[in-house]
């Protein structure tokens, strides 16, 4: 019999073995990178690298070939790993919107080298140029786009902090270029939209994204008069404000004629409190002037009422008792997924809103419309009376109130069905006293909406104020908005679903993900609830104290009379209840910041030792299923054995 091979013959094959393995991995990977260049394995929860399916439906419209200009400084590339990654997903993108297009675009790379002409190309098509150092050369990194009518959209330079939002700037573009009627939206209302004083009369970042899908057109009432124009397709009402009971008139009327609306009514303005406050202050008007509207629409917003939400409160530096704190401020919202609308498509794909003083909207009785939630507050909501808030806030005394659970608010809706009018026994007569025609004013005159009424209200006009939003920056001399929220997404999308025009609705607030730790962040609310009601509780005992002390000290200033040893005694007293009431705030801090560790230190210790746990707990019990096997083997080998040799 063969004894078997040697173990030089075994050492042999192995190393063969080995090299054929080496010739093999690389060989694949060679032919994968040839072959599979677009095949991609997303494992995100959201798909976040994976073409959504409105990309594709735009991708697919395209009515006549679009062309792409692709410019990339081979320098950057070479010199800059950071850019050189992400000039490779751009190009790799642009290549696959390229292919789903079919013949739609004609996608064309450039390298804009200094003083070439594909470089002026480059400049005179509104591309901006970045030195790589002091004094270096100039390079590029954007890209153009022309339709068959010549009309150009750009994106001047491709920031990788943008990297989450690329699909959707991309698909924009095509978008674009692809759809240049855009629907014709009017803004009327006293939000400073276009820049004040207070931006530098710069315009609000939100209005240049309403810019690239809307053509905008600003209205001003003058006295009684309000023309809204017969082509104007959406009303979008921004905060109004000092409005004549024509212009108001004239609201109404354009809603029976069948026209769309998107309100911002805020009962609490903090942008135009801000911009006013230079001014002898400032009084809010919107939600009270526009209470009429709102009940012949089915709905309220109560003027002297905000929302506070403990659940939802974003964190705020302020200061009590002179040292300054971190704690929450529940009339400023962050409202995650759970709070938005998952079956309309104006939030569905939203991650977060940011609020800041929001009213509560309700339905009223008997109302003949039909009100979808689109945010809602948690369950952890109380009223706060908007006078609170309207000098000096203080954080701390608003959030010791929540004491218990609330009821939930509806902060946005979508109103749908038939309305009737404000104004029951027609124009009103000041506006009949200032018409060239009374009685054409009349005769046009609709009791009732010309079939059924589609609104959008949103109970906040400050979503929209840069910082409520976004986070600016500035990267080579560009002005750069990074949105931390999805406020812009959610008032195009909005005017987009007025306007009957969803494109891109799917893929707004796509690339926005917040993933919060929440049962840390649930132990964090609730400790910081405990201790500042503790903390209030203890503030009114020293602010009694001390009014107690300066009454005493004026009555023996006044009579001329000293304490008696029992007030002596009395305040002595009191002192020293203050300071153990202050010491068991401490030890309560103290054991509460030390649950939060020990929760901390848990969801670490997860995160690190969990899986190499798991890797090791694997590895072991394929370890003994191998030495089982070879066991198992062994044995048979040398019962065989036995048995060959016992029949020979």
């Amino acid at each position: 019999m063969s004894k078997g091979l040697t173990s030089a013959t075994r050492n042999r094959l192995a190393l063969v073995a080995v090299l054929l393995a080496m010739i093999l991995f690389v060989a694949f990977n060679i032919l994968t990178k040839a072959t599979l260049t677009q095949t991609r394995l997303d494992l995100t929860e959201q798909r976040l690298f994976t073409l959504s399916e409105g990309t594709r439906k735009v991708l697919g419209e395209i009515d006549e070939p679009l062309t792409l200009r692709f410019y990339l400084s081979k320098a950057l590339v070479e010199t800059n790993p950071y850019y050189g990654n992400h000039a490779r997903r751009v190009e790799e993108l642009l290549r696959e919107y390229e292919r789903l297009a079919g013949g739609g675009i004609r996608l064309q790379v450039y390298d804009p080298e200094p003083f070439s002409p594909e470089e002026d190309q480059a400049v005179s098509e509104g591309l901006q140029g970045a030195a790589l150092a002091a004094g270096g050369s100039v390079v590029y990194f954007g890209l153009t786009g022309f339709n068959a009518t010549d009309d150009q959209d750009v994106i001047a330079f491709f920031q990788p902090e943008r990297a989450a939002f690329l699909e959707y700037d991309l698909t924009r573009m095509v978008h674009n270029l692809s759809n240049p009627e855009k629907p014709k939206v009017a803004v009327l209302g006293a939000l400073p939209l276009q820049g004040n004083g207070l931006t530098g009369f710069r315009p609000w970042l939100a209005l240049g994204s309403m810019e690239q899908f809307f053509e905008l057109s600003f209205l001003e009432a003058q006295g009684e008069t309000l023309e809204i124009g017969e082509e104007i397709q959406v009303l979008l009402l921004a905060q109004p404000e000092g409005l004549s009971q024509g212009a108001l008139y004239a609201v109404d009327q354009f809603v029976m004629r069948g026209g769309r609306v998107l309100a911002l009514i805020d009962p609490w303005s903090e942008a135009l409190a801000e911009m006013n406050q230079r001014g002898g202050g400032y009084v809010s008007t919107g939600a009270a002037e526009m209470a009429p509207l709102l009940a012949s629409w089915g709905i309220e917003i109560d003027p002297e009422t905000i929302v506070g939400d403990r659940l939802s409160a974003r964190k705020v530096a302020a200061r009590v008792r002179g040292r300054q704190v971190v704690t929450e401020y529940v009339p400023w919202l962050s409202l995650g997924r759970e709070r938005l609308a998952a079956e309309d498509t104006v939030t569905a794909e939203l991650q977060v809103v940011n609020l800041n003083a929001a009213g509560a909207i309700v339905a009223r009785e008997g109302a003949t419309t039909t009100l979808e939630p689109l945010v809602t507050s948690s369950e952890q909501t109380l009223p706060i009376e908007a006078s609170e808030i309207q000098v000096a806030p203080d954080p701390v005394a608003l959030l010791a109130k929540f004491l218990g659970p609330g009821e939930p608010a509806v902060l946005a809706a979508r109103l749908s069905g038939a309305v009737e009018t404000a104004f029951p026994d027609g124009p009103p007569e000041a506006l009949l006293d200032a018409a060239e025609d009374a009685e054409a004013v009349k005769e046009a005159h609709l009791a009732k909406s010309d079939g059924a009424a589609n609104l959008i209200v949103i109970a906040d006009s400050d979503l929209l104020v840069d910082s409520v939003w976004s986070r600016a920056d500035n990267l080579f001399g560009q002005r750069l908005a990074l949105p931390i929220a999805n406020n812009v997404d959610l008032v195009v999308n909005a005017l987009d679903s007025l306007s009957g025009s969803e494109g891109l609705i799917s893929l707004r607030g796509r690339a926005l993900v917040d993933r919060p730790l929440t049962l840390i962040e649930d132990i964090q609310r609730d400790a910081e609830l405990e201790y500042r009601q503790q903390e209030q509780a203890i503030v009114e005992r020293i602010e009694k104290a001390e009014e107690e002390i300066a009454r005493l000290q004026e009555e023996e200033q006044a009579t001329g009379v000293l304490q008696s040893a029992e007030a002596d005694q009395a305040l002595a007293k009191l002192r020293s209840d203050l300071i153990q009431a202050r010491r068991e705030l401490r030890d309560v801090q103290r054991a509460l910041r030390q649950d939060i560790g020990e929760v901390e230190a848990w969801v670490k210790g997860v995160n690190i030792w969990g899986m190499p746990l798991v890797t090791v707990v694997i590895a072991g019990g394929v370890l003994w299923l191998r030495r089982r096997r070879a066991a198992r083997s062994a044995r048979a080998i040398r019962s065989g054995t036995a048995k060959a040799e016992a029949s020979a």
